[in-house]
């Protein structure tokens, strides 16, 4: 039993995955994600008198984050749908300019490679 166990261990670190895309993306999310909570809490304390509303602009930037925290884990997970998931941290981060100002942009930039570094991806290395 224990062998057998191994001998799936071994081989899921066997696959080649796209690490690099993995990480940058990951970041981005992070990063994106932070930024929003704190433009949805800046815009409902400052729209306080007219019922938080503020507070939506954000709410979207920390819903872009999570998208782009899951399509950074499946970059990892699914590294055969590369392009599906680079394509998605591409996309959502560029949306993240409505939302979380890109996570300061600094969200935005990490995004951008990390999905771009996830659609040229090749498992072979070259």
């Amino acid at each position: 039993m224990i062998n057998t166990l191994m001998g799936y261990i071994n081989m899921a670190y066997s696959v080649p995955r796209p690490v690099a895309s993995f990480v940058f993306s990951l970041i981005a999310g992070i990063i994106i994600l932070l930024v929003g909570f704190i433009i949805a809490l800046a815009g409902a304390v400052v729209t306080l008198h007219i019922g938080g509303i503020g507070g939506i602009f954000g709410t979207f930037g920390v819903l872009w984050g999570i998208i782009i925290i899951i399509s950074a884990i499946m970059i990892y997970n699914r590294p055969q749908q590369h392009a599906l998931w680079g394509t998605l941290v591409l996309v959502f981060s560029l949306i993240s300019i409505f939302g979380s100002l890109g996570g300061f942009f600094i969200g935005l930039i990490l995004g951008l490679v990390g999905g771009v570094l996830g659609i040229i991806w090749s498992p072979d290395g070259n």
